[in-house]
C-alpha cells in the first residue's frame, strides 16, 4: 500500500511478488532467478533467499545453510545448521569448526595445518 503512495519504493524499482512462493526486488542485481537479475529474492516465504548488497552475496536455505561471499576478495563464510558447522574460505586459507569446539585450519602451503 505504501508503495502505491510512493513512500517506500524508489522510482524505477522492480518488484515481482508471488508471495509466499517467490518475491524478487530490485533490478539488475547479482541475484538471478527465473531468468532475471534481482538485488534480492526470497522463495517459500523467507526460507530460501539470495541477496546482493554492495557486491556481497548472501544466499541459503534457512535454517539449514547460509553462505556469505565476497566475489572481489574471494572470502566465503558459511554455516550449516548454525552453530553445528561453520566454515570460512579465504585466498590461501581454509577453516571449519563443529560447535566452535572442534576446529580445523589449513593454509595453502603444504605441511601447514592445525587440527
Amino acid at each position: 500500500m505504501l508503495c502505491l503512495v510512493g513512500f517506500v519504493c524508489p522510482a524505477g524499482a522492480q518488484v515481482v511478488n508471488f508471495w509466499p512462493f517467490f518475491v524478487g526486488e530490485g533490478a539488475d542485481g547479482g541475484a538471478r532467478a527465473f531468468g532475471q537479475d534481482f538485488e534480492r529474492w526470497t522463495a517459500a516465504g523467507p526460507i530460501a533467499f539470495h541477496e546482493t548488497v554492495n557486491g556481497l552475496d548472501a544466499r541459503g536455505i534457512r535454517p539449514l545453510n547460509v553462505r556469505f561471499e565476497d566475489p572481489v576478495s574471494g572470502h566465503v563464510r558459511g554455516h550449516i545448521l548454525y552453530p553445528l558447522f561453520n566454515y570460512r574460505i579465504e585466498p590461501g586459507f581454509f577453516n571449519w569448526n563443529l560447535f566452535h569446539l572442534l576446529t580445523y585450519k589449513q593454509a595453502s602451503e603444504p605441511g601447514i595445518s592445525e587440527f
